[in-house]
């Protein structure tokens, strides 16, 4: 049996009427998963954060910045771009912003870490926190940093897709 012209251009429709469908699902999807909650390195049970996607072109200019000396500093500042806030944990496991009703910030973790924090910006901050931890701290933080990275970076190429695909 052959189809009229009518016939394959409705099947034609059809297809990317349902391929445009599931493509906006996807981008849904994808809107939903801007952010994401990791257990900080070292404080386990005590402490999570929550980090946003940032946009490819951000994360690169940060990661690949001169004006920033060490990679440890990159890597913080990178953290300190895609953090949303950091909550503490309560016994029950229940997630609660610590100060005021709201999450706490990268300065406040490192003065609870070490009272006698002297960090002159929030980076010093960030890397204070993985400091006050024992074992290889600069570790710590560019894998915490890197698990993060993927994250991002999957997200973003997910979303580059379906871009490409509409």
């Amino acid at each position: 049996m052959q189809l009229t012209t009518a016939a394959r251009t409705g099947a034609l429709e059809a297809d990317a009427g349902s391929w445009r469908a599931r493509a906006r699902a996807r981008r849904k999807a994808l809107e939903a998963d801007r952010e994401q909650t990791w257990t900080l390195p070292g404080y386990e049970g005590v402490l999570e954060v929550t980090y946003r996607r940032l946009r490819t072109e951000d994360v690169h200019a940060v990661l690949s910045s001169v004006e920033i000396p060490s990679m440890n500093e990159r890597y913080a500042q990178f953290l300190i771009d895609a953090t949303v806030g950091i909550y503490g944990l309560e016994p029950d496991g229940t997630r609660t912003p610590l100060e005021h009703g709201r999450p706490l910030g990268w300065d406040e973790i490192a003065r609870a870490a070490n009272p006698d924090t002297t960090a002159p910006s929030l980076r010093a901050a960030v890397l204070e926190v993985f400091d006050a931890l024992e074992g290889n701290n600069d570790h710590d933080l560019r894998e915490h940093g890197d698990e993060v990275y993927r994250w991002t970076k999957r997200l973003n190429a997910a979303a580059a897709e379906v871009v490409a695909g509409e």
